[in-house]
């Protein structure tokens, strides 16, 4: 489980890690298992403590939209998450 290594990059660089998760769409995942029964109580801890920083990260944040005929990412209407 990734479950600590995440909780660490948060713990240890917020703001460079957090806009990388979340580009990564690791929020959807992460409200996911925080759905799930878990039989460790820390899982569950664990899960809703990078579920509220990549929740009150994404608050502060905005789209960028490359409009760049050279992108690869033209396509896609979401290249980056920035603050």
């Amino acid at each position: 489980m990734l479950r600590r290594p995440c909780q660490n990059l948060l713990a240890k660089a917020p703001d460079a890690n957090a806009p990388a998760m979340l580009g990564a769409r690791c929020l959807p995942l992460v409200e996911a298992l925080s759905t799930r029964k878990w039989t460790d109580e820390e899982i569950s801890e664990d899960v809703a403590a990078v579920q509220e920083v990549l929740a009150e990260k994404l608050k502060g944040m905005r789209c960028v939209v490359c409009t760049c005929s050279a992108c690869p990412y033209r396509s896609s209407a979401l290249v980056q998450l920035v603050r």
